[in-house]
């Protein structure tokens, strides 16, 4: 596949930068880029970006509140994923608000061409997380680059901030630009999750670009066993295959929890992405709310609304000691009840041998048909399509697991915006 070439090397500024899944697209489609800069002002999400993105902090531009537009070089793509916080459903929901430095009026942008609606002062910042929106805006303004990319919640074009989006869009054609939007599931994309988010992407009208977004995966990039993965992907092919024990909820709380939703938990043998349901205001117990679909539900930085129902085989024992030889094309482990096998040095990884006790009061949460348990911070990252490699790029500098979670859930599927990227930089005729 060919890119346009209407951009030697392609200049790249990156807003709300997280952990750059934009940059991971753009390097998975080969195309070239300089990156002239990144904004993020959390701690831990720049030294993450840094190790996935292999740049130095150098290039940071920190508070995009404080960034002066007319220092940052020149560019060709700016993207941007402004925060969701004041718009999400599950958020405080108080919109994009704006406060101006002269008169301290607060208000809601009428439009983003016009200064205070008081005062008429164009000294003006941001009051609520998303109305940091307004200084993307005042950068893309500023530099009009040939590309935009932005992403947010689908909440944004639902009722309540259909107006202010409309205002959005309005804006940003003022501006120059062909402007297009689109609510895309990352499980259209051969990604088990169910995530839906309002992708905008502008070109300048003079290019002649039309932009048609995409509906689906055009090919696979995945591998998996050695074997590219060409039909539609489930949890089970992205869960870890030993998981540590300290994921798992625990086994009084697992039945009770089974116990109080018998309509909603399958009896197939699998994986299935669950979530706890609120608490009933009449007092009825808590209840899980299971997924049959193969699917995780969007990946947040709150645990409970990602959690993983194992369902285990009817007739599932507990083996008193067992080991797992990889690579070595077994079918399955291999269980030794009375003697240990030998003991090698593990190099090649696999050949550890796994010990259970028989004690009850350890094992009940195995034996047991169900098991409820947190995604692993791995899985996070490959249920947002990132590779397992920038996963063991940031914890080799100890970035902990709270903030894997943290940056999983405000990062943008890498897969999705391969295909947007192929549409929009792709050398057409």
């Amino acid at each position: 596949m060919n890119f346009r070439s209407d951009c030697v090397k392609l200049k790249l500024l990156s807003l709300f930068s997280g952990i750059g899944a934009p940059e991971v697209a753009l390097r998975r489609l080969g195309i070239d880029y300089e990156l002239v800069g990144f904004s993020e002002v959390d701690k831990h999400a720049i030294k993450a970006y840094c190790a996935i993105q292999d740049v130095d902090e150098s290039l940071n531009l920190g508070d995009i509140s404080r960034i002066d537009e007319e220092e940052i070089p020149s560019f060709d793509l700016m993207t941007f994923g402004f925060p969701c916080t004041d718009l999400s459903a599950a958020g405080k929901q108080k919109g994009i608000i704006l406060q101006c430095r002269d008169c301290n009026s607060e208000f809601v942008p009428v439009s983003y061409d016009k200064g205070c609606p008081n005062c008429e002062s164009k000294h003006i910042h941001s009051v609520t997380p998303s109305g940091l929106i307004f200084d993307a805006l005042r950068i893309l303004a500023y530099h009009r680059p040939k590309y935009f990319l932005a992403e947010n919640v689908k909440n944004l074009v639902q009722k309540k901030f259909k107006d202010d989006f409309e205002k959005i869009i309005e804006y940003m054609e003022s501006l120059g630009y062909n402007v297009s939007w689109q609510v895309l599931n990352a499980k259209d994309f051969l990604v088990p999750q169910n995530r839906e988010r309002v992708f905008i992407v502008g070109t300048q009208s003079n290019l002649g670009q039309a932009f048609t977004f995409p509906q689906t995966r055009t090919y696979p990039n995945y591998i998996l066993d050695e074997v590219a993965v060409t039909h539609e992907r489930n949890l089970s092919d992205v869960t870890e295959l030993n998981v540590e024990e300290r994921y798992y909820v625990a086994t009084d709380r697992t039945e009770e929890l089974v116990r109080n939703s018998p309509s909603n938990v399958p009896t197939k043998p699998g994986v299935y992405g669950c979530s706890l349901r609120t608490r009933s205001y009449r007092g009825q117990p808590q209840q899980l709310e299971v997924r049959k679909d193969g699917l995780s539900n969007t990946i947040t930085s709150v645990q409970k609304d990602s959690l993983l129902l194992e369902v285990l085989e009817d007739d599932a024992e507990l083996p008193i000691l067992h080991n797992i030889y990889g690579g070595f094309k077994e079918d399955k482990p291999r269980v030794f009840t009375e003697y240990s096998p030998t003991i090698r040095t593990a190099k090649g990884g696999g050949h550890i041998p796994f010990v259970c006790t028989s004690d009850e009061s350890r094992v009940e949460k195995v034996i047991g048909k169900y098991r409820i348990r947190k995604l692993t911070p791995l899985e996070t990252m490959r249920l947002m399509d990132f590779d397992d490699e920038d996963y063991f790029k940031i914890k080799e500098i100890g970035i902990s697991n709270t903030q894997i979670y943290n940056m999983a859930g405000n990062s943008i599927v890498v897969a999705v915006l391969e295909e947007i990227f192929k549409n929009l930089l792709h050398e057409k005729g």
